[in-house]
């Protein structure tokens, strides 16, 4: 019998698909996260409950169990989110200064004024 609790690993590192069942969920895995009732501008009410998701954390490799909403599998731990934020946006502002000390100086500027007639 399949209580919506059963998971399993797609192609990837982060694939991670719970399997669809229109069975109520154990009660022992309720303790997670509330129910979240979200309510659209056209008045259509949809309740989304949360599901244990298996993932592994593209940071430290380690396997790792979360309740959460529906969506994307998350790629890092709790633990390891921030400093994971914080090295990506290090690298990329690295990169970005590198392109610009190597830009031409006079390759983004814009003309000023009106343009002159050629006599």
């Amino acid at each position: 019998m399949n209580n919506g609790t059963d998971f399993f690993q797609v192609e990837g590192p982060n694939s991670v698909m719970p399997t669809n069942s229109n069975e109520p969920p154990a009660p022992e895995l309720l303790l997670g996260l509330p129910p979240k009732v979200v309510t659209t501008k056209h008045g259509y009410t949809r309740t989304l409950h949360a599901r244990l998701v298996l993932f592994r954390c593209e940071w430290c490799s380690q396997e790792r169990q979360v309740w959460q909403y529906p969506g994307a599998a998350p790629r890092y731990c709790k633990e390891c989110r921030e400093e994971a934020q914080q090295s990506m946006n290090s690298a990329r502002q690295r990169e970005k200064r590198e392109r610009e000390r190597n830009a031409n100086p006079y390759a983004r500027r814009r003309p000023v004024g009106r343009p002159r007639k050629d006599r």
